[in-house]
């Protein structure tokens, strides 16, 4: 599903940023899947920091994953469990964030999303429905038609995928469900950034939509083929 899209490759090809992020975005959900230990947990947290420390989108990774991950645990396992999780998963993130913060608060300048959303513009930005359709529009077709392929996109076979039945041990696992709450927690902020934007919207949206998707691809890959379950009771994730 990966190779078989060219833009994602072509975007490898040109060493382009988003490509690592999403690396190290699937490979920390990833090791979230995998059988549960200290190592695998701090790896997945360092992970989830080397994506913020590789783009401000992994910004967004790093606070959503280990949060949803918690949370998951703490409905599922209770409390004890979920503290283990969270303190195994902050002890590898803590120092990727520390240097990511304190450069951020040393070195770069303010990015142009953090500025747009602290503007008072913001607020009459999300009043504008006709913007905000705009956004909404664009993202689907963007969406749809994204990967290159001559006729349609990738996202149809993610959808034929969806459809395949399933075995008996689906989405209810923890990694599965954090993976996808992060999902829906960056297209969220691929929203906002784009209805805040300062830029002229539609050149944004242009020069960034199809690099943004390729951040959130190979997850969402490793999504869909983890809600689908072998007859055995076996599933993808693991």
């Amino acid at each position: 599903m990966l190779t078989a899209v060219p833009a994602f490759v072509l975007l490898g090809a040109a060493q382009m940023a988003d490509v690592p992020l999403a690396l190290f975005t699937v490979l920390a959900v990833t090791l979230l899947a995998a059988p549960e230990s200290t190592a695998t947990l701090v790896l997945a947290g360092a992970l989830a920091g080397s994506a913020a420390w590789t783009k401000n989108e992994g910004i967004v990774v790093a606070a959503a994953l280990p949060i949803s991950y918690v949370l998951v645990r703490l409905r599922r396992d209770g409390a004890s469990s979920a503290l283990r999780a969270a303190r195994d998963l902050y002890i590898g993130l803590l120092p990727v964030a520390i240097v990511v913060v304190g450069f951020k608060l040393r070195f770069a300048p303010q990015g142009q999303v953090v500025g747009a959303l602290l503007t008072s513009d913001a607020w009459r930005q999300w009043r504008d429905i006709g913007r905000l359709v705009t956004v909404g529009r664009y993202m689907a077709r963007e969406a749809i038609g994204w990967g290159g392929w001559p006729i349609g996109g990738p996202i149809w076979a993610l959808a034929l995928l969806l459809v395949y039945p399933r075995g008996p041990v689906t989405k209810r696992e923890p990694a599965v469900l954090a993976a996808g709450l992060l999902l829906i927690t960056q297209v969220i902020a691929i929203v906002c950034a784009y209805v805040t934007t300062r830029n002229p919207l539609m050149w944004q949206m242009q020069t960034t939509a199809f690099r943004l998707i390729a951040q959130i691809w190979p997850t969402a890959v490793w999504w869909v083929c983890a809600t689908r379950g072998h007859a055995n009771g076996r599933t993808f994730a693991s």
